[in-house]
Parts: C-alpha cells; structure tokens; sequence
C-alpha cells in the first residue's frame, strides 16, 4: 500500500514539473511571437519614413510593391490568441518579411543613408534569430507534449502544440 501511495506522488511530482517544463517554454514562444511582432512593426516604421521622404521618385513597379506591402502591413496584426489562426499569422509574417526585404533590394542600395541601411539589416537579422529560436523552441515544446506523460498533461491543461515558421527553402 505504501508503494502505491509512493509510486502516485512520484507520478504527480513528475507530472507537475513535465507541465511547468512545458509551460515555460510555451511561455518562451510566446515572448518570441511578441519580439517578431515588434521588430516587424519597426521594420515597418522604417519604411514609412522612407517612403515619406522617396515616394515621389518612385517608378511603377516600386509603388506597386509598396501597396502590396501596405496590404500586407493590414494583414500583420496579431490579436495575440494562440488559436487556430496563428500558423496563418506566421505564414504572414513571413511572408511581409520576404516582401520587405524584396523591396529594400528593388528600391536599391543607393537610396539608403548608412544608418536606415543598418538599421534594415540588422532588423531583417533579428527576425531571422528570433523565428530561428521560436521554431526550437515550439519544436521541444511540441515533443514534449506529444510523448506519454505530456499527452495525459495536456488533455488535463489544455496545452496544445503551436505551430512553426515555414523553413526556407535551399536553393
């Protein structure tokens, strides 16, 4: 009988921390999801004020990029619910920061000052880090609650695994 009782608490403990392991890191995906944003929406701020200052030399092809981007920007706000719409929500994410960078390239290297210029890049190399960082992480959470003991945690909790940014693919 006192092995029963002992084997339970060991199961109970075990599963506590399993949940507390598996809730810091959703909580870590989070804290990234929330990062991405803001450097997206910097990277977005940025180019308003470029755009402000360059529009007017603009050529058609360019403009039509920037009113893609525009559209996309209205696409990009994220409610912050972890519900069914956050692989949409990633996959739009990449794809405004595909098109930025698209068109930092089309509008050219001239048309930056130096620091714009750095600061684009060293934005664009955060997003990168962070999504790097946000995909291992969802993927540890995700092994995690699909093995034994984080299958029975999560049906109690209601932890469910979270979607992750699309790898690029090599060329």
């Amino acid at each position: 009988m006192l092995a029963i009782i002992l084997c339970l608490g060991l199961a109970l403990i075990s599963g506590c921390l399993w949940y507390a392991g598996l809730n810091k890191r959703r909580s870590s995906a989070i804290k990234a999801l929330k990062t991405i944003q803001q450097k997206i929406d910097l990277r977005l701020a940025l180019l308003q004020a470029f755009s402000k200052e360059t529009q007017a030399s603009w050529s058609a092809n360019v403009r039509n990029k920037f009113h893609k981007l525009k559209l996309l920007e209205a696409e990009s706000a994220w409610d912050q619910k972890l519900d069914t719409d956050l692989a949409t929500m990633l996959k739009v994410w990449q794809r405004l920061d595909k098109e930025l960078n698209e068109f930092f390239v089309l509008i050219g290297e001239t048309s930056f000052s130096a620091k714009k210029k750095q600061q684009q890049n060293q934005l664009a190399q955060d997003i990168e880090t962070v999504q790097s960082f946000y995909n291992q992480t969802v993927t540890e959470l995700n092994s995690g609650v699909n093995l034994l003991p984080g299958a029975v945690i999560t049906r109690v909790t209601n932890l469910s695994p979270l979607p992750t940014f699309a790898t690029p693919a090599i060329n």
